[in-house]
């Protein structure tokens, strides 16, 4: 076996928990500890990958799998499996997208607070 390709800092220097092959549409979907899925590109011609999709969920992502029909199904810290599609005709309801679309903000809002304490509002280490 030989390296081919590296990907270095896709989940932000973060623990990537797992990596799935679509065969079918040429993409890798990966998951981590940055709490986001994330669709990967590899150009043969530059030996690069890149991101052309991040889907940020309310927690860690532990785990992921692509469906024959190119879905993609994620594994999240709260407890919930989520299944993605590209196809409009099994789009969820709206008020089910709705309610993800405030989970992960409401995630990205307490991720900023630790203890009561705002980490945005601390001074840098080179202050």
């Amino acid at each position: 076996w030989k390296e081919v390709a590296r990907m270095e800092g896709v989940h932000g220097g973060e623990f990537v928990y797992a990596v799935v092959f679509d065969e079918a549409e040429g993409v890798l979907a990966t998951v981590g500890e940055d709490n986001n899925l994330r669709i990967l590109k590899f150009h043969e011609d530059t030996g690069q990958f890149s991101c052309i999709q991040t889907v940020p969920h309310p927690g860690t992502v532990w785990s992921v799998a692509v469906t024959p029909d190119s879905d993609v199904l994620t594994a999240c810290s709260d407890g919930v499996a989520r299944l993605f599609t590209r196809d409009p005709a099994r789009f969820a309801a709206p008020d089910l997208v709705a309610a993800f679309e405030i989970s992960v903000a409401a995630r990205q809002v307490s991720s900023k607070m630790v203890g009561g304490v705002d980490l945005e509002k601390l001074p840098k280490a080179e202050d």
